[in-house]
C-alpha cells in the first residue's frame, strides 16, 4: 500500500494566498493512472472542481512527472491551461545528493547513519549510550533519503554527544556479546570517530545543510 499527501494552495477574493493540507491518502499502486484516479477522487469527495486547477507540483519520478502517462500528463488533459512545476524541495535535495557523492567530506553523513543504526537497533546498546550521560541525554536520529529536514538536527546531535558516542563505541567494539558483523561495523565507526577529518566533515555538513533546510521549509 502506497501513501501520498495532498496540499492545496489557492487565493481568495482578496487575492490572499492560503495553503490547506488535505490529508494523507492510501493508493493500492503507485502508477500514474492509480495516483491520478486517487487525486481526482479526493477532489470529488471534497467538492473541489478539479477543472479549475491551474498548477501542480511534485517530484520528478516518471509516475508523477511523465510527459505521456504520468500524473501531470493526465491532469493536463483535464486542465489544459494548467502548469506543472518540478518540486523545488526535491530539486534542492537532488543537488545535495550529488554534492554528497562528489565531495568526500560530505560522506560523513554515512557516519551519522551508521552511528544511529548501531545504537538504535539494540536496547542494550541504547542503555549503554544513555549511561554515558549524567543528565540531558541526546537522542540520536537516523537519516532518511526522503526526510529532507532531518539531516541538520541529526548531525548536530552527533556533534553534541561526540564524546559519549566515542566511549560507547569503544566499549561495544570489544564486547564479545555483540555479534561479529555488528562488532566489526562498530570498530570501523570507532576508528572513524578518532579522525579529526570526521568531526570536521560533520561541521562542514552542518554548515551546508542547515541553510538549505531553512530554504526547504519556506518554499
Amino acid at each position: 500500500m502506497e501513501q501520498f499527501s495532498l496540499t492545496l494552495r489557492y487565493v481568495d477574493e482578496s487575492m490572499e494566498i492560503h495553503t490547506d493540507f488535505l490529508g494523507f491518502y492510501n493508493a493500492p499502486y503507485s502508477t500514474g493512472e492509480t495516483l491520478f484516479k486517487c487525486i481526482t477522487d479526493v477532489f470529488l469527495r471534497l467538492n473541489i472542481p478539479i477543472e479549475r486547477l491551474k498548477g501542480y507540483c511534485f517530484d520528478g519520478e516518471s509516475n508523477m512527472s511523465g510527459r505521456f502517462s504520468g500524473v501531470q500528463a493526465r491532469l493536463k488533459e483535464v486542465c489544459p491551461d494548467s502548469l506543472f512545476v518540478h518540486c523545488a524541495n526535491h530539486s534542492l535535495d537532488l543537488v545535495l545528493q550529488e554534492v554528497g557523492r562528489e565531495v568526500s567530506l560530505v560522506e560523513t553523513l554515512n557516519f551519522v547513519q551508521g552511528i544511529a543504526t548501531v545504537i538504535r537497533e539494540s536496547s542494550k546498546r541504547k542503555e549503554l549510550y544513555v549511561s554515558m550521560f549524567g543528565c540531558d541525554v541526546v537522542n540520536i536520529l537516523a537519516i532518511y533519503p526522503t526526510r529532507w529536514c532531518v539531516r541538520t538536527i541529526a548531525i548536530k546531535r552527533v556533534c553534541s554527544s561526540y564524546t559519549e558516542l566515542q566511549k560507547t563505541l569503544k566499549i561495544l567494539k570489544d564486547d564479545k556479546s555483540v555479534r561479529g558483523d555488528a562488532r566489526a561495523k562498530i570498530g570501523g565507526l570507532y576508528k572513524q570517530s578518532l579522525k579529526g577529518r570526521t568531526l570536521f566533515g560533520l561541521l562542514c555538513c552542518e554548515a551546508l545543510f542547515e541553510p538549505c533546510e531553512a530554504v526547504a521549509k519556506n518554499v
